[in-house]
Formats: C-alpha cells, structure tokens, sequence
C-alpha cells in the first residue's frame, strides 16, 4: 500500500508540512516539506532533498518544528524549488557516553531501501495531491544531506537508491564523520559531488579526509611522498565565521582547509607535533595533523548546530539543479 501523508493542524509555517499518518505504510515515519513557491510548480519532475537527521530528535514533527537545524526555514530561506523528505530514525540521545535509545540507520543500506522509500514517499505525496489521480511524480535532481549522527544513514542510503542513482547530484555531510573508516569511505565512493564540514568532534577523520583528497596522505592515513594529484569531487571545509580571533588578533579564515587552516595542520605552532615524516603504517600523519588543528584553531561554541545551519543554507543557495 502507498504510504500516506497528511498535514498538522496548527502549524502555521509558510508552505505546506506534511506528516506521514501513524501506521499509514510508510516504510518509515517521515515528514515532507514543498516549500511556498513549489506550490505554482505543475512539474511532476521534483528536485529532492534528503535531510537525514542526528541524534535528540524524540519525533518527526519535532525535526520540523523544535529541531536546532530548523530544517524547514533553511530550505525556506534558500528560495529554491526543492521538496524536502526528511525520514525519522529514531530518537538517540547519551547517558554520559554511552549512546541510548531507539536511533537506528541500518535498513536504509540494505538492498534497495532507498530507491523503494523514496518511490513510497512520492507515491503518498501524489496521493495528498490528488486522492482521485495522483500525478506521477518523479526525481530530478535529487541530494542527499546529513547532520551528526545522520551521517552513517547517508553511508548506507548512498549505496541502495537503485533508479534513483542517476539523478544524485550531490552529497553534503554537516559534522558526520564520526565512524572509524568514514573517510575511507567517502574517498572511494566517487557517486556524488561530495561537501563535508566539520567541527573539533569529527576533526580526526575530516582532517583525514581532506590529507587525503589533498594528495598528502593514503587511505591508512599514512603521508604520502610524493604527494599525488589532488581531487576536484570531494570538498572538505572547516566550521567557522567569517573571522576568529586567534593569537590575539581577529584572523579572516577561507571556506576550505587550506591556508590559515592548513598551516595550522601541517605546520609546528604552538607546542604542537611535527608532521610525521615518512610512513608510518598506524594513520600516525592524519592524526597528529588533526591534533595540530585542535590546538590552535579557536572554534565557535555551539559549532555543531552552527555547521548544519550556516552550510546547509548555503548548499541550498548555490546547488547546481539543471
């Protein structure tokens, strides 16, 4: 059966939020947002923005409405004709450090979960359109995007979209990469344009990431002499504003770890490590670097919702969807 969604009373945010109704055959919860200047659109063809939340998220409507990403106003703000399919994972929070509740992103890399929630969630979208004829709605241009811990949602998604894979344009990971072998991962997927930006809890394997991408550094995270070419597919950005105050003065800090911010990667500062030299087989390179940056880069507090505010709004504005 179609999964079917339907509205919230008194929720009076600009466009239209739909919900999928409780046991309404969806394959999961999931919360649909076409924003107002969809609404003129008579195309059956959407441009389709995954959003795949992180932990302390307690329900789908809470994603929408209370969540510190406020999804729905970013994709608002950008002006852009996007619909938004947010599925909800489960509520994951922490007893002290260790990771509770029912959070859960494993189905969404089996088989071709993707490509059947997705087709699931077009098919209750037509029939919210239209009960009687619904449209036959399809993906254009679609994104995948990810906040935290929605990040190893977007590791298994990427890989089960099945139809839909052709039309993937891009990938955006919001301080994501907290698994062991994610770098690893994205750096041999090659399916998407892929932006990662990070904060001082996933600065090990984002640094390494981008040593790697950079052509500094193989995948054990080892250095790399010599170097080899770097890549265009992968873009791997540090969460800031637009300047800092470190070593007492305000510093202006590019989008991309590179200058200012590589400096303080690669070079000796402030007490910190050498580079190590040569290779070292344990990932020693990519983690000493890592640590160089924490020491000596004055993140934002609060830089994890920051990051998943600031540049999902700005993929939004400047995504290429022909």
């Amino acid at each position: 059966m179609t999964c079917e969604l339907d509205t919230e009373t008194n929720d009076y945010f600009s466009g239209t939020s739909l919900y999928s109704k409780p046991y309404g055959h969806c394959l999961k919860e999931t919360s649909v947002y076409p924003p107002p200047n969809h609404d003129n659109s008579r195309s059956s063809l959407l441009n389709v923005v995954v959003w795949l939340h992180g932990f302390y998220v307690p329900n789908n409507r809470y994603l929408f409405k209370n969540d510190g990403v406020n999804v729905r106003q970013r994709v608002l703000s950008s002006n852009r004709d996007v619909v938004l399919i947010a599925p909800y994972m489960g509520h994951g929070y922490f007893v002290g450090d260790v990771a509770s509740g029912n959070f859960s992103t494993s189905a969404l890399g089996e088989g071709k979960w993707g490509e059947k929630y997705l087709s699931d969630v077009l098919g209750g979208l037509a029939k919210w359109i239209n009960a009687k004829s619904p449209p036959n709605l399809d993906i254009k241009n679609l994104v995948l995007a990810c906040h935290s811990g929605g990040g190893s949602a977007m590791r298994g998604l990427v890989g089960t979209l099945g139809k839909y894979e052709s039309r993937l344009r891009e990938c955006w990971g919001l301080d994501c990469l907290y698994g062991k072998n994610d770098a690893t991962f994205w750096y041999g997927l090659g399916k998407c344009q892929t932006y990662f930006y990070f904060g001082p809890t996933t600065a090990f394997q984002s640094v390494k990431l981008y040593l790697m991408v950079e052509g500094l550094a193989d995948e054990n995270g080892d250095q790399l002499t010599p170097s080899r070419p770097a890549r265009n597919d992968i873009y791997v950005g540090i969460g800031h504003f637009d300047a800092f105050p470190v070593q007492g003065q305000m510093v202006s800090v590019g989008n991309k770890v590179n200058a200012f911010a590589d400096q303080l990667i690669t070079q000796r500062q402030l007490g910190a490590k050498p580079p190590m030299k040569g290779k070292s087989h344990t990932g020693e390179y990519a983690a000493q670097q890592a640590a160089n940056l924490l020491k000596n880069f004055a993140f934002i507090p609060d830089i994890h919702y920051t990051i998943a505010r600031k540049y999902l709004q700005e993929r939004l504005s400047v995504v290429s969807l022909p």
